[in-house]
């Protein structure tokens, strides 16, 4: 038996790493112990608890009470200074390593001391990036207001326009420009701040009545051969009768003399037309544009863009980009373009959005750049995204992305085929990350920088189709003393649902309710549950719903903690240092009158405990084995889930007794049970005895005859009732989340 060893250091630059180190450590009080914990806390909390720890330091100098000038560490310590643990410990071919334990940011520092003024401690609680995460949950902006200045090429001037409706004038958030402003033409119109949103948009105005957005302060932008320009609107399902050109709702005006303004019409049938006046007011472009998209009750970009082509050529084109933008190459059927000789691009010098004779037209997000952006493929299908609010993103793709843009270390798991996500709508980053999670119904927790992987400070993640049908990574035997008291198994409703809905965020809902199963509505009554998803499609709701409702009718034994002292259990250690929330650990060797089957767990918490002579880890676990799931079905194989089970067969006579008999009668009234040799042997379950079936009869008069082993596999001798369960074993279920 080896007494634990602990070393702890203050993560800063400005201090002598190891001096310190030594130094701190020494002061470490561990008589009371001190426990690390990672992911779920209990097995009721999500496993999305930031890690936590608490240390206490002796304080008899003051050397660690932030506020105390003559500590050579004031200025240094205090919210936010960084501590980490290390345990002596490494695998056991090693003759011992330091190994980082606990990661985490001082949140609190309380001095404490007795009326003697004899003792004086100071408790730090640490916590990991989840805490600190919380700590500001300020919304995030758009999408469009992330994406736009940092992929779009090319952005000379940005107008966001959103803001709520006490917003006086629109920003450029990107460049040099001066504001846009809003003015009405008439006393019955105006610009309604902030009147329309959308995931991807915010609050932007509605203009009603007849009024207009303009900003005519542009600095001389450099002459590139390339201007564009993008502003986003929602068009009414009903528009205006019109003259057959249509009615103007936007206008670029550029410094060249040929083409010095370019208008964007609208028709009554929805179509866009574009014409283009020369300085003097002539018309020179003016195309009569007949087919393309239909715009009436549809949102996204509208665009203008301009390019040089030498020899006197100027190529334009325009048209519309819509939110529910497909992915490339389909991104180009909604444009118009051609040729205008003795023309060139130049720049901008101003910009307008009409409303005049449109009912309540939003508009908002208004781009200039000025080089080759607009129609290459690459960013049209980032600005697809961006207009989308990134609809249809799978989750473990959004988790990544979140985590790039805000500089935040990640490690992820993923399986390929994490849950597509409806869009991303202004949220702050930790409800958006947590958004993803339960999308997928993925591991994710703070990590603790174990050997060998050292993910230090990261948000860890783990796909649900990573989980699914694992081994245990490590085997407790109960009857060798592998665990610790107490170990509590209960059997109980806590948790059970049959009845499950989802609910799309801002959509609609389905449900999947388990009438007949063993812990279906008949059997145990209704328990009955919903979540709020953030979902991409209904096509999803129903099998979500059918796998919540796996994970709540499971009907073996629940261990909520499991308890391992690796002090008295030296060979635990290493595995046990090994373990991470996600990965699952098999109970043996329980006593038979709790069980007489293995249990397999999987671990959504870890919890690390050290006083002076122990050391203890306690696995924070829920049901296993909803997780091993059949996914190739036929392939018996190898794939020991890849079975269907005929839950209506039963045992047809009496007097059979297990582990002496070896002929079964089963009633199958509907779907009889495979006799072809190829598919045998294989386990059935029934009333609690595990039998290997080596031969199976054809169907005469409903019934089928067993042929099974007099060994028992999980040791249950007795007799079995007339009408008990024939259930293939283990118990499969499709994998159709």
């Amino acid at each position: 038996m080896t007494a634990p060893r602990i070393s702890v250091r203050i993560w800063h630059p400005d201090i002598d790493d190891p001096a310190n180190e030594e130094f701190i450590t020494s002061d470490v009080l561990i008589e009371g112990g001190i426990t690390f914990k990672w992911g779920a806390h209990d097995a009721e909390q999500s496993n999305r608890a930031p890690a936590s720890a608490v240390l206490r330091l002796r304080n008899h100098h003051g050397r660690y009470t932030p506020t105390n000038p003559e500590s050579d560490l004031f200025g240094i310590i205090g919210r936010g200074t960084q501590f980490r643990i290390r345990v002596l410990g490494g695998p056991p071919e090693s003759t011992g390593q330091w190994e980082t334990r606990f990661i985490g940011w001082a949140n609190s520092w309380l001095p404490k001391w007795s009326e003697s003024e004899q003792d004086h401690i100071v408790e730090v609680e640490l916590f990991g990036p989840r805490q600190r995460l919380g700590a500001n949950r300020e919304p995030l902006e758009t999408t469009l207001e992330r994406g736009v200045p940092r992929l779009l090429p090319g952005v000379i001037g940005y107008w966001p326009m959103t803001g709520g409706k006490y917003t006086r004038n629109f920003p450029d958030v990107v460049g040099e420009a001066g504001p846009a402003e809003a003015k009405p033409w008439d006393p019955n119109g105006g610009v309604y701040r902030g009147e329309y949103e959308a995931a991807a948009t915010g609050p932007i105005p509605v203009l009603k009545g007849t009024s207009w957005v303009q900003c005519s302060d542009l600095p001389r932008y450099p002459t590139t051969g390339y201007l564009w320009m993008l502003a986003y609107t929602r068009f009414p399902d009903d528009m205006p009768d019109a003259t057959t050109f249509g009615v103007p709702i936007m206008a670029l005006n550029t410094n060249t003399q040929a083409t010095s303004q370019w208008v964007l019409y609208v028709t009554s049938a929805g179509r866009l037309r574009i014409r283009a006046y020369n300085s003097e007011g002539d018309e020179i472009v003016a195309p009569d544009w007949t087919g393309g998209f239909d715009v009436r009750g549809q949102e996204g970009f509208v665009f203008i863009r301009l390019e040089n082509q030498g020899g006197g050529q100027l190529y334009w084109r325009s048209g519309f980009f819509p939110a529910d933008q497909p992915a490339p190459p389909d991104y180009d059927y909604d444009v118009i373009g051609g040729i205008v000789n003795g023309a060139y691009a130049g720049t901008a010098t101003g910009w307008y959005l009409w409303h005049e004779d449109i009912p309540d037209a939003a508009w908002g997000h208004v781009v200039l750049g000025n080089a080759n952006a607009l129609w290459d493929a690459e960013t049209n299908g980032k600005l697809a995204r961006l207009v989308s609010a990134y609809n249809g993103e799978r989750a473990a793709d959004r988790i990544q992305r979140l985590c790039d843009e805000e500089d935040l270390l990640l490690h992820i798991t993923d399986s390929g085929l994490s849950a597509r996500m409806g869009p991303q709508r202004t949220k702050g980053l930790l409800e958006l990350l947590d958004e993803c999670a339960n999308a997928e119904d993925a591991i994710m927790y703070d990590s603790y920088g174990v050997a060998p992987n050292n993910y230090y400070n990261h948000v860890m993640w783990r796909s649900l189709g990573t989980l699914w049908n694992q081994a245990p990574k490590m085997t407790l035997d109960y009857e060798a003393g592998h665990i610790s008291p107490p170990l509590d198994v209960i059997i109980d409703d806590r948790g059970a649902v049959n009845d499950m809905t989802i609910q799309q965020d801002g959509g609609t809902a389905r449900k999947y309710v388990d009438m007949d199963g063993p812990a279906g509505v008949d059997a145990i009554g209704r328990y009955s549950a919903s979540k709020t998803l953030n979902l991409y499609e209904l096509a999803q709701l129903e099998p979500r719903a059918a796998w919540e409702v796996r994970k709540g009718t499971v009907i073996e034994p629940r261990i909520g903690a499991v308890t391992v002292n690796v002090t008295i259990n030296d060979e635990l250690r290493y595995p046990c240092e090994q373990i991470y929330p996600g990965d699952f650990i098999e109970v043996v060797n329980l006593p038979r009158r709790v069980t007489p089957d293995p249990i397999k767990l999987m671990v959504v918490g870890v919890q690390e405990h050290i006083t002076e002579s122990m050391r203890l880890f306690t696995f924070i676990t829920v049901p296993g084995s909803v997780y091993d799931m059949g996914h190739t079905w036929g392939n018996s194989a190898t794939d020991m889930f890849a079975r269907a089970d005929l839950t209506d067969s039963t045992v047809a006579t009496d007097g059979f007794v297990t582990g002496t008999d070896t002929a079964l009668v089963v009633d199958v009234p509907t779907v009889p049970w495979t006799t072809d040799p190829a598919d045998l042997p294989f386990d059935v379950r029934v009333a609690g005895a595990v039998l290997t079936v080596t031969d199976v009869s054809p169907v005469v008069d409903g019934q089928q005859g067993f042929v099974v082993s007099a060994t028992v596999k999980n040791g249950v001798v007795k007799e079995l009732p007339v009408g008990a369960r024939v259930q293939i074993e283990p118990g499969a279920y499709a994998a159709n989340v």
